[in-house]
């Protein structure tokens, strides 16, 4: 799945989203499909809809943090444009043979918006935060290949 923000801070939609699909497609042979999960959605919603896919690409999220209750051998590539050292959404699922991948520092689209750059802390943590990614397609299709090869190293043959 193609997990869609629809509520939150910021947009943090993926600019190339069809290349995006395009890449998938052709390095896991598989489809994505368009999902959004927000808060007008009871629980059970949510965690179905996190269960039904072996294959989760999205932007940071806070939805991710259902990746608690997703399936065994489920691969994740969480794109951003920060620099990677934060993974809050990572925590503990190597126990269940979920594959965590944070693609990172892909290009901010800021759309001719002028950004406060502060610190470089700000820049990282919280101006790049709520900006939409262009998302660097080499740069993907290395850590999605590398998050098939983990998912293939630790016994899951789902890609």
């Amino acid at each position: 799945m193609m997990l869609l923000r629809s509520e939150g801070s910021g947009g943090r939609k993926l600019v190339n989203a069809l290349e995006v699909r395009h890449l998938v497609n052709r390095v896991a042979q598989t489809k994505l499909h368009n999902v959004t999960i927000n808060s007008k959605m009871h629980a059970r919603q949510q965690a179905t809809e996190f269960r039904k896919y072996g294959l989760i690409i999205s932007s940071h999220s806070s939805q991710l943090k259902h990746l608690a209750i997703a399936c065994p051998c489920t691969i994740v590539v969480e794109i951003n444009a920060m620099d990677g050292t934060r993974g809050p959404f990572s925590v503990g699922l190597q126990h269940r043979k979920i594959v965590y991948v944070q693609s990172a520092n892909h290009t901010p689209e800021t759309y001719g918006r002028r950004i406060d750059l502060g610190s470089v802390q700000a820049l990282q943590f919280r101006a790049l935060r709520g900006l939409d990614i262009f998302v660097n397609l080499t740069r993907l299709e290395i850590d999605l290949q590398s998050a098939i090869n983990r998912h293939r190293s630790i016994g899951c043959q789902v890609f």
